[in-house]
């Protein structure tokens, strides 16, 4: 018997998921999945889900298209996949998340034979859970996804002076890319910005806000912003967009012109 394993957070459960479910069980005669915990949702996404662990996980069951669902493990979340030894992982057409040291965890495990597949799409414009939990918010089409870095020394904050719109101060931020990891735009955006490498961060939040208008002219953005932990390098300015970089007194912070958006994240973290 051919087992198949797929993994996520199936939070609100839509046409997306079952079409991903049917092509899964494809590949094999037993269709595993594995659910999300809601601590690990919370660390990755900077929140809880819609629906607990144990209501997600029924919800699943009781589609009528998988075998089995467990509930994932919260620490080693590669565990799992060497408990059960599936012959084949499934992963969704833009499924990021822990999926970047797969392989490398399965060679650990002496799974160097498992297959990965990555399956198709199912009407991604209109089947993504992102856009479904936030059509009730707004009435937008298109949105961005961005990603934002907090990078604080004791009681000093990194931070930048804009010279491209939206004219003000800010911290690291940018543009998540089509199919890119939040966590990989936030190494790239706070390279390409700040000359530093990042080495330990933290998920903070992840929310969308729909009054955000980028130097796209695009309004509406999903957020990820972390704090960053560790780094290294000397921060360096980037001339094309930036007047000057430079660490900022938190307490300082109140007498900059702050991006809009920031000036609300700054609040949140009760900075101002």
């Amino acid at each position: 018997m051919k087992r198949v394993l797929v993994f996520g957070t199936f939070d609100i459960l839509h046409a997306g998921h079952k079409n991903f479910f049917k092509q899964a069980k494809f590949y094999g005669d037993y269709l595993i999945a594995i659910i999300a915990r809601d601590k690990t949702v919370l660390k990755v996404k900077g929140k809880i889900p819609k629906n607990n662990e144990f209501k997600r996980a029924t919800i699943v069951a009781e589609c009528g298209l998988v075998d089995k669902v467990i509930l994932g493990q919260v620490r080693n979340k590669y565990k799992i996949i060497n408990i059960l030894k599936p012959n084949i992982i499934c992963l969704g057409y833009d499924q990021n998340i822990f999926t970047d040291d797969l392989k490398l965890k399965l060679n650990e495990y002496e799974l160097n034979k498992l297959k990965i597949i990555r399956l198709k799409p199912y009407k991604p414009e209109i089947y993504k859970s992102s856009k479904i939990k936030y059509q009730d918010k707004n009435k937008f089409k298109i949105y961005h996804k961005s990603v934002g870095a907090i990078i604080a020394d004791k009681d000093r904050i990194l931070m930048i002076d804009r010279k491209i719109y939206p004219f003000s101060w800010a911290l690291p931020a940018g543009h998540i890319n089509e199919g890119e990891a939040p966590e990989k735009a936030l190494f790239r955006e706070v390279k390409e910005e700040t000359n530093l490498d990042v080495k330990d961060y933290k998920l903070l939040f992840h929310e969308f806000i729909e009054w955000n208008k980028c130097s796209r002219r695009v309004k509406g953005h999903d957020w990820y912003v972390y704090k960053i932990k560790s780094w290294e390098g000397k921060a360096e300015l980037n001339d094309k967009e930036e007047k000057s970089i430079s660490w900022v007194k938190i307490k300082n912070t109140k007498n900059l012109k702050l991006k809009p958006v920031w000036e609300y994240w700054f609040k949140k973290l009760k900075i101002l």
